[in-house]
């Protein structure tokens, strides 16, 4: 009992009070779940989470497999779907935009002439929104699109009109396909195109040329303004064949990547270069005693990814081929990769520190070629690789990060409504149909990987000044009449 004289000591009170709290306190020790190390994705025990579903990692700080968008998580939605009308249908590429995709190729099914320019606009979930045709009386063939801020940016060629037997088509659209100009582009005889980059005043076009040039082909680089008119133009090759199949812009300019039968043991991989106005600053050959050829680049703070065919390194009746150069074109590493069938290389992907590639294998093909996708790390170790297809021939061309997954896209002869059509996988991260119960499309691969002892020669070639004709040119923009069939998931 507390005495009598203490009862009103507020000092005393405050003791009693500092001494309670203290033996509160026990041992000192804190609630390991508070404040909550789960970021509100699990439930703490004893300071371990257990994610809710659709989250991983040992704090719930990540989406797990199948999920994307860290921190809303939500499924990956994952379909294989083909898109045709009958006739062919042949995709260039792929683009991934804000409300889904764009599918983008040519098509005999309809439009104006034998083949014209093809668009399809999809939403996330693989269902058509708007499709499109662009063309005249004859062949109008696409080879790559680009997204620009408000439309799109097409290149590829006319024997329509022009001014020669082929010549480039380029064309500009608002962001639902509206023509806003179209124009051509070369001399008498072909004028190819393969790729075209985006620059801050304009584009860059890249491809081959028998009007202009030393040879009978020459690799033909074109600068245009934002309304099509040409800015510079240039012709590099030899006395012989030199056709470019790629281009990637870079820190200071862009390199391009082809074949030479001028330079190096004849039939190299051919790698130029050139500054932003379009001059050489460097140019170099690289190959084997058999034919090889550069098919993809792509460019990173590492430097850069050089891959194609080669008839010389590794084992099957056609093997892929990666070079790794640093920013001088001197060779990093190189390997080869081959099965008991061939290997061909469409695209190259920088993702995370690694890569990802996609081409056509039919070494572990379930038909007769199959759509190949690839997942290697900074040294080209390959970490997974796996293939899609059905009974026929199936050609992977593009492929682009989608979100946490992947969007790989190609044509098709064993799916779809005709002869040959658009066939378009959304996969997530790990090359998964994640959400499809229709796991007999995608198969785990094993292509072999050795290294590739190729040599590197540098070559001496002048760019050469070309004059080309521009010409301003009227297609006839329709409605397309493309279906879609789904192998799985769509709605």
């Amino acid at each position: 009992m507390m005495p009598e004289n203490r009862k009103a000591d507020p000092w005393f009170a405050l003791l009693l009070l500092a001494l309670g709290c203290a033996c509160c306190q026990g041992t000192g020790e804190t609630d390991p779940c508070q404040p909550d190390p789960c970021h509100d994705h699990g439930t703490c025990s004893a300071g371990s989470c257990g994610c809710t579903p659709g989250y991983a990692g040992d704090l719930c700080d990540t989406c797990a497999a199948g999920y994307q968008g860290y921190p809303e998580c939500q499924p990956v939605i994952s379909f294989a779907a083909s898109f045709g009308a009958g006739g062919q249908e042949w995709a260039s590429n792929v683009l991934v935009t804000e409300n889904g995709y764009l599918l983008a190729g040519f098509t005999d099914s309809s439009g104006a002439g034998k083949y014209d320019f093809l668009f399809v606009a999809l939403d996330e979930r693989g269902d058509i929104t708007w499709q499109k045709t662009y063309g005249l009386t004859s062949d109008e063939k696409l080879a790559r699109i680009r997204p620009l801020a408000d439309g799109f940016l097409a290149a590829g060629v006319t024997a329509s009109t022009g001014s020669g037997l082929w010549d480039i088509l380029v064309l500009r659209t608002d962001l639902a396909g509206n023509l806003l100009w179209q124009r051509t582009y070369g001399g008498p005889q072909n004028d190819l195109v393969v790729d075209v980059q985006p620059v801050a005043d304009g584009f860059v076009m890249a491809g081959f040329s028998s009007s202009f040039g030393a040879g009978r082909y020459d690799y033909w680089l074109l600068k245009i303004d934002p309304g099509g008119e040409i800015v510079w133009q240039k012709a590099f090759g030899g006395s012989l064949d030199e056709m470019a199949f790629c281009l990637t812009p870079t820190e200071d300019g862009f390199l391009v990547g082809g074949s030479s039968m001028s330079f190096g043991e004849g039939g190299d991989g051919w790698l130029v270069k050139v500054d932003i106005s379009g001059e050489i600053v460097w140019q170099k050959a690289y190959g084997g005693a058999g034919g090889e050829s550069f098919m993809a680049l792509a460019a990173d703070d590492t430097g850069y990814l050089a891959g194609g065919l080669s008839d010389t390194f590794g084992e099957g009746r056609g093997s892929m081929w990666l070079v790794k150069l640093d920013r001088s074109g001197d060779m990093i590493w190189q390997k080869a990769f081959w099965g008991s069938g061939y290997e061909n290389l469409a695209a190259i992907r920088p993702l995370g520190s690694g890569y990802i590639l996609a081409g056509t294998s039919s070494s572990a093909s379930a038909g007769q070629d199959d759509f190949w996708l690839v997942r290697l790390d900074g040294n080209g170790e390959i970490l997974w690789q796996k293939t899609y297809g059905g009974a026929g021939r199936d050609f992977a061309m593009a492929i682009e990060p989608a979100g946490d997954g992947l969007v790989l896209a190609g044509y098709s002869e064993s799916f779809g409504k005709g002869q040959w059509d658009l066939w378009l996988l959304r996969l997530d991260g790990n090359g998964d149909l994640a959400s499809c119960a229709n796991t007999d499309l995608g198969r785990s691969s094993a292509v072999n990987s050795a290294e590739a002892r190729a040599t590197v020669q540098d070559t001496r070639c002048n760019a050469l000044s070309t004059t080309a004709a521009s010409a301003d040119v009227t297609l006839q923009e329709q409605t397309a009449h493309i279906e879609s069939v789904f192998q799985c998931g769509g709605r």
